[in-house]
């Protein structure tokens, strides 16, 4: 292999990396959002390169078509599909296999990824092996013109087998990858319901800190509580986490408690009182001074903070918007929630939030409305 043709070989594969990157973005979180995706997805692409190398030549075993069913079978069954494409065109080009050779393996690929689902169960997988061992053998026989002499060859029993080595391997993969899930969702499920209690008791109004808030300035202590049931209200519509974009809008100005610097005062305080580190977090995240929101929760809180203020500011002026009528509000504040938002997109204050496009617009039509 010269390098000319390994250049080839590199561009082509990024190529269609970049097209299944562009589709798994468009999806949202459905493809990405999955359990262990881009260490399995690493995984699949290093192990498929490792078998093209082993099995140098050999079309007779395309054991690298099993990256493809584990794709379909984990994640999405047009991204097994692309996977599989990309291993049978490095293939080609590594091996200088027929044109035959590779319609066979793109539409062996394809088949078995579409019958994918079968891995999921162990009582399936028997019937999806005979139809692929079917569809299998009609390819074969295609590929040598219809002569059964020339197609039942030790080459023939080598492709069975790969495909039997497939579907038991993607079965086992499966059964692996489930397994680690489900410990991962347990230990997930315990982890927020020990942070759903704490959120519910540092926003009960008996907690010392909100206590504290109450005591030391009741006009704070009201913004507090409104911004923090806009930003909960918004979470709830976005999708996102209802308590935690609360709580972060309760606590967001708890460090001018003190008249300090109202950030490091207010996370001081949030070590001291044990808030939780999501909440320390939009403490630190909400206007941007020091960084940018890293959660949905965290921009939720910041784009709250942005419109409330605004708002509240122009119901202050004499010339703003009280006195021109209930018309002229509505313009007025749908002209204030497209410029915050227009403001926040165009400087980048949303990019680290982890916010999708879909909550973006529910989070604009929610202020829209309120």
């Amino acid at each position: 292999m010269d390098v000319f043709q390994i250049v080839k070989i590199i561009i082509l594969a990024i190529v269609q990396l970049v097209v299944m990157n562009y589709y798994v973005q468009s999806q949202d979180n459905k493809i990405k959002g999955r359990p262990y995706f881009c260490k399995t997805m690493t995984g699949i692409f290093i192990g498929t390169l490792v078998l093209i190398f082993i099995f140098y030549g050999r079309v007779d075993v395309p054991l690298f078509l099993a990256g493809g069913l584990i794709a379909a079978g984990l994640f999405d069954i047009p991204l097994g599909i692309m996977t599989n494409i990309l291993a049978v065109f490095l293939a080609g080009y590594t091996d200088n296999i027929k044109v035959e050779g590779i319609l066979y393996l793109l539409v062996l690929g394809t088949v078995i990824c579409l019958f994918s689902e079968t891995i999921k169960n162990v009582s399936s997988l028997g019937y999806g092996v005979v139809i692929i061992l079917s569809i299998q053998l009609i390819l074969l026989l295609i590929n040598h013109n219809f002569l059964l002499e020339d197609t039942l060859k030790v080459n023939t029993l080598y492709s069975l087998v790969s495909s039997l080595v497939i579907f038991a391997f993607g079965r086992l993969v499966f059964y692996l990858y489930q397994k680690r899930t489900v410990l991962l969702f347990e230990e997930q499920k315990e982890s927020v319901t020990e942070e759903a209690l704490r959120l519910a008791e540092i926003m009960n109004p008996e907690f010392p800190l909100l206590k504290r808030l109450k005591n030391t300035s009741a006009a704070l202590y009201k913004h507090s509580l409104f911004i923090g049931e806009i930003a909960g209200k918004a979470a709830k519509a976005a999708g996102a986490d209802e308590m935690a974009a609360k709580a972060g809008g309760i606590y967001h100005q708890i460090g001018k408690l003190d008249n300090k610097e109202y950030i490091e005062e207010g996370l001081r305080l949030a070590r001291e009182y044990q808030l939780p580190d999501s909440i320390a977090d939009m403490i630190r995240q909400h206007n941007l001074k020091h960084e940018k929101p890293k959660t949905p929760e965290a921009a939720i809180v910041m784009l709250t903070i942005s419109i409330v203020s605004m708002l509240e500011y122009l119901e202050k002026d004499s010339n703003g918007l009280k006195g021109t009528g209930n018309d002229n509000l509505g313009v007025s504040t749908q002209k204030i929630v497209e410029n915050v938002f227009q403001m926040r997109l165009t400087k980048g204050s949303l990019d680290e939030s982890g916010l999708t496009l879909k909550q973006y617009n529910r989070l604009k039509e929610f202020f829209l409305q309120m």
